[in-house]
């Protein structure tokens, strides 16, 4: 074999070409594993536990509008085993009892346009919003923001209401843009958990 025009050994052209392909992927960008928590602080109770026991999620009169893409968005966490390969613990159910629900969606105008806000959750304990990095919480509320949900296309919605979700079962921001938990603003491009999302849920659960 000829390597520069000088030759050598297949043992040692075997050794420069590993050699090579280490310097090669030294200098490539490696795969971001993106997930972020709230410190590890979770909805207490789990997430589903794999349908042993389910939780329950409550699409309030004011987000009706919004059904098929919450219905949707929970799809899309519930079934990660042949879309992503990953298999996660979530098990959500949609309830009409509120009472039940440890999830509740609405649909309101809550910021002013000009914030950009499209959608924020609050984790709550014993009826009082906490903040998520401090404690634990028993269910929360995810609030869509009319201004800037509405104009949104369905894509997005929908891609919002799933990153609202994760923020519900203790996943925080990343700013990787092909993650589900990445901000619409900051450029997100999916609009569904994506496996790195995926492995986020089952470190917390």
């Amino acid at each position: 074999m000829n390597v520069g025009g000088i030759g050598v050994s297949h043992k040692r052209a075997a050794m420069l070409a590993a050699i090579a392909a280490v310097v090669l992927a030294l200098g490539l960008p490696a795969t971001a594993s993106a997930y972020t928590t709230y410190n590890g602080h979770v909805l207490n109770g789990g997430v589903g536990n794999y349908g042993s026991n389910p939780r329950y999620y409550y699409v309030t009169a004011s987000a009706g509008y919004q059904e098929t893409v919450v219905n949707n968005a929970v799809y899309t966490w519930i079934h990660t085993t042949s879309r992503l390969g990953i298999t996660t613990p979530i098990y959500w159910a949609r309830t009409y009892t509120q009472s039940q629900s440890v999830m509740d969606i609405y649909h309101n105008i809550y910021y002013d346009p000009d914030t950009g806000i499209i959608a924020s959750t609050e984790q709550i304990l014993n009826n009082v919003v906490i903040n998520p990095l401090a404690t634990n919480w028993n269910w929360a509320k995810i609030k869509l923001n009319t201004p800037c949900f509405d104009p949104l296309s369905a894509y997005n919605e929908e891609g919002s209401c799933a990153h609202e979700m994760g923020h519900v079962m203790g996943l925080g921001h990343t700013s990787v843009t092909s993650r589900v938990m990445c901000q619409l603003e900051s450029g997100r491009t999916v609009n569904a958990c994506q496996a790195d999302d995926a492995n986020g849920i089952n470190y917390l659960y």
